[in-house]
């Protein structure tokens, strides 16, 4: 509570002026009504002008020697302080390699940020197949560790860019060996190992992995990482023909469960789209089949570019009774972004070229692509 100083000699008060007086007399009146917790914070409140947090408060609770800031005007002092300062990790230079010697500290370097891009280096520009062969030699027996670590993994993926495809079997053997394919395809950074082995390793080699991935396809689909992997698989010519068909069969056997998961839809999509014309058959007769699911489909934002090949695949009478599902559910298809995208497409509009088609490895197609497809169809 404030506390009002005695009358001097002459009888005037203490304070500079009566505004002042009347203010401190309206104060003490409105804190008869206040608790005694709020009256002590009240009064602390009143002597913390020298605080860092001051300027922040409220008008009615700060002190008024202390001019009033917001948090906009930090922001904008700690952006200021980024950029002179150099301490944000965004206006940090990335690190470059020196090209120091790695040989005999391979693995250990390879398993922390600045070490693995000076591995990477000495991989890049190696000057003989001895100097690969002397690091991918101290590597062996720390395969799968490496390909889930968040450093090491970029190690394992310039080693097989750069090695020639025979050195790089002990890569293979560690997950085939150890049956771990299928939790390899599934890891965040060992899947990004495993579809540069099917990129740069030959048929025959990648052959036992592949078979174990295809063997549980639709459980890799449905998987944030996994389903770039079977992505891969679908199209990569060092997969069999029947490997593909062998995926292809699981994610129509468990088409529910493909097409309840938002990965799983990306992955129909690629095999509608990209894998064996009678696997795309079988498929979009399945969706007749499961009306709700070829709905849910048109309506998902990686689904609906399956949705359009089922329309696509299906001549005569099919065609028309996959129409007829989804103009029975024209509500449903009219109140999403994608759906009205297939509804267009039945009645032969022209889609925006501006959205998203379907998802291949990673990347949509472009608007040229999406046009062309249109144009066809």
């Amino acid at each position: 509570m404030p506390r009002f100083s005695s009358p001097t000699v002459s009888g005037q008060s203490s304070y500079d002026s009566a505004e002042e007086m009347q203010s401190l007399a309206a104060g003490t009146a409105a804190s008869k009504h206040q608790t005694f917790p709020l009256r002590v914070l009240m009064g602390r409140l009143s002597t913390m002008s020298s605080s860092p947090w001051a300027p922040y408060l409220p008008d009615n609770l700060r002190p008024r020697d202390v001019a009033a800031k917001s948090f906009d005007a930090i922001e904008g002092e700690r952006n200021v302080s980024k950029a002179t300062s150099g301490s944000s990790e965004d206006t940090m230079p990335a690190y470059k390699a020196e090209g120091i010697p790695v040989i005999g500290r391979v693995w250990e370097f390879s398993q922390t940020a600045q070490g693995s891009r000076e591995v990477q280096h000495a991989i890049e520009c190696h000057t003989s197949s001895d100097e690969l062969l002397s690091i991918a030699g101290e590597l062996k027996g720390h395969a799968w560790d490496a390909m889930r670590c968040p450093h090491a993994n970029h190690v394992m993926q310039k080693l097989v860019v750069e090695s020639q495809p025979e050195n790089l079997q002990f890569i293979i053997d560690s997950i085939v060996d150890a049956n771990l394919c299928v939790q390899a395809a599934r890891h965040k950074f060992a899947c990004r190992v495993v579809q540069r082995l099917v990129q740069y390793c030959s048929q025959e080699q990648v052959s036992n992995m592949v078979g174990s991935i295809a063997e549980s396809a639709a459980y890799v689909a449905c998987h944030a990482f996994g389903n770039y992997v079977i992505q891969e698989l679908l199209q990569h010519p060092n997969v069999t023909r029947t490997q593909k068909l062998q995926i292809c069969r699981d994610v129509r056997e468990r088409l529910s469960s493909v097409c309840s998961d938002p990965h799983g839809v990306a992955v129909l999509s690629t095999v509608m789209s990209a894998g064996p014309a009678e696997e795309g058959a079988l498929l979009a007769e399945a969706m007749l089949a499961a009306p709700k699911l070829f709905v849910h489909l048109a309506c998902s934002r990686h689904g609906h570019a399956a949705a359009r090949e089922v329309l696509v695949i299906l001549q005569g009478e099919d065609r028309r009774r996959a129409q007829e599902i989804l103009s029975a559910e024209e509500s449903v298809l009219s109140s999403s972004r994608y759906g009205r995208l297939i509804l267009s497409h039945m009645n032969g509009g022209v889609e925006d070229l501006n959205t998203p088609g379907p998802v291949l490895l990673g990347r949509t197609e472009t608007a040229d692509e999406l046009a062309s497809r249109s144009g066809k169809q």
